[in-house]
């Protein structure tokens, strides 16, 4: 008889006990990586103790490791749900919707687990880094200063002063990437940076004195070679500028921005027909970057070779259809060949797009004579006096006055 009493009694704890080994077991191979297994191991153990908080999150933890995150928010909520006042349980759901590509559902995550706990730093680092990858520029510098002042460190000197910098904030920027070189001087992303903060502030010498030092740590960088190239353009040194250019495209041929600032220090020194080369391997690396059609364009213009300035006129055009200045160049450019038609057609474009361009109604006037329509033409003749573009105002002949009566 006190056998049968006793029973019930060893069941259950037996099956405690069986429970407890097999929750020991999960733990054992998920050090061993054996997460699928290990989530097997948990789930029946769940399966008796559905308020387990340990197994839940041990099970919670497994599904993260082998990237089963939609399982892992599921396990997370449930610990959420019982266990509101724990800020951590807010911040493993916050990861898990992060590497589940539910930004805004982690950011709010990490808004719970700072109203929990105010100072919690990797909460303010994690939705900092977020708002950064949204371009919510604002937001993010708000985490990161919030970080600094938790405890700072070389990295958060950086992505602050990065922002400041994207937010056209220069001397705010400066002084976090001054703050995040000094801390550690043999970082050359920050030097680099720093440099462009103090190019962009207009101090060329004190930019040209950082990147000599760390090029003297490395002076086989590309970028800080490039960066310094164009350092030595501002101070007008454009001999020592595109020898750096030089040296920088033996090292790497595939950075973009050598050829681009090249072809910019070549064009101040005269020669126009290398830097139409530079832009030709711009557009190779970036066939998207329209700025490079429009730049060597104008190169074309200045050479008369209208109609190549005419191709990457319309190169750009395809890029982006709401520039009325490239609608205009190209007028300019069809009414130099004796195109009249075109030009009229593109002159129309740029006064649909900017109605109050003085400089196309003069060209588009000037067509019309070319069309043989000289009432079109004295309307847009006056029509950009009206506006007060000058150069009507200085060439409108006598002729034209009589002609426009």
């Amino acid at each position: 008889m006190g056998f049968v009493l006793g029973g019930p009694c060893y069941a259950v704890s037996s099956l405690a006990d069986d429970l407890d080994s097999l929750r020991a077991s999960g733990m054992q191979k998920v050090e061993q990586e054996l997460f699928e297994d290990a989530i097997s191991d948990f789930s029946v153990v769940l399966e008796s103790r559905p308020d387990d908080t340990l197994t839940l999150k041990l099970r919670a933890d497994a599904h993260f490791k082998v990237g089963n995150m939609f399982s892992a928010i599921l396990d997370y909520d449930k610990l959420v749900s019982t266990n509101a006042k724990d800020f951590q349980y807010f911040m493993l759901r916050a990861r898990a919707k992060e590497a589940a590509g539910l930004e805004e559902e982690a950011i709010d995550d990490y808004a719970q687990a700072l109203n929990l706990k105010p100072d919690l730093r990797d909460a303010y680092y994690q939705r900092g880094m977020l708002y950064k990858m949204a371009g919510e520029y604002e937001y993010a510098l708000f985490d990161f200063k919030k970080c600094v002042k938790l405890k700072p460190s070389s990295e958060l000197y950086f992505l602050t002063g990065y922002l400041e910098s994207r937010l056209g904030r220069d001397m705010a920027s400066l002084m976090y990437l001054q703050k995040a070189v000094d801390a550690e001087p043999n970082n050359l992303t920050y030097a680099l940076f720093r440099s462009r903060a103090l190019n962009r502030l207009g101090k060329y010498s004190d930019a040209l004195k950082g990147l000599n030092k760390a090029l003297s740590k490395n002076k086989k960088n590309p970028e800080l070679l490039v960066q310094r190239g164009l350092t030595l353009h501002y101070l007008r040194k454009y001999d020592k500028a595109i020898a750096d250019f030089n040296v920088a495209e033996k090292i790497d041929s595939s950075l973009a921005d050598i050829y681009l600032y090249r072809a910019r220090t070549l064009v101040m020194t005269g020669e126009q027909r290398q830097a139409v080369e530079d832009y030709g391997k711009l557009i190779a690396l970036k066939p998207d970057y329209m700025d490079a059609y429009l730049f060597r364009a104008n190169i074309y213009l200045d050479m008369n070779s209208l109609h190549a300035a005419i191709a990457d006129l319309t190169a750009y055009n395809s890029l982006n259809q709401y520039n009325f200045s490239i609608y205009n160049k190209r007028a300019e450019a069809y009414l130099r060949l004796g195109l009249y038609e075109k030009a009229v057609e593109d002159f129309d474009q740029a006064l649909e797009l900017f109605p109050e361009y003085g400089r196309a109604f003069y060209y588009r006037g000037q067509t019309w004579l070319f069309l043989e329509d000289p009432e079109q033409a004295c309307e847009d003749f006056f029509a950009s006096l009206e506006l007060g573009f000058s150069q009507v105002s200085n060439e409108f002949s006598p002729s034209l006055h009589s002609a426009c009566k």
